[in-house]
């Protein structure tokens, strides 16, 4: 069956829109300029995380919570890094209610800003994630 010069140019549309679709899917939740991104996740073991940054005041406002519930008095080895370069690292210890949350306020710099963080807690359980803004 010979195609028509329409009917191929009506193809390669359905397929442009398609594949457009697939990349809209596919892309990070936050669009340019959104004043908040968050991202969340399990650790290792019986943890999980929480890794907020908020445009604020010309800069970033960093927020990291790690919960291990009904355990306080847990050491965890805390490493946060923006675009690569360390900002952080520290031991923190679970709270009574089994958090630690940090909190900083960073540079906002040109482009894209990168967060990533590591946490390794009692008995080599690990959390890790990150986030662009």
């Amino acid at each position: 069956m010979k195609r028509t010069k329409s009917g191929r140019v009506m193809t390669l549309l359905g397929v442009a829109f398609a594949m457009s679709a697939l990349v809209a899917v596919s892309s990070p939740v936050a669009a340019d300029g959104a004043a908040e991104v968050q991202r969340e996740g399990d650790c290792s073991g019986n943890a999980d995380w929480r890794l907020e940054v908020e445009r604020e005041d010309g800069g970033l406002q960093v927020d990291l919570r790690i919960r291990q519930d009904d355990q306080p008095g847990q050491v965890w080895d805390i490493r946060i890094k923006q675009n690569g370069e360390r900002f952080f690292r520290a031991d923190r210890t679970t709270n009574e209610d089994g958090e630690i949350r940090i909190r900083r306020q960073r540079p906002n710099t040109a482009g894209d800003d990168r967060f990533f963080f590591k946490a390794i807690g009692p008995n080599g359980q690990t959390c890790a994630g990150g986030l662009t803004i």
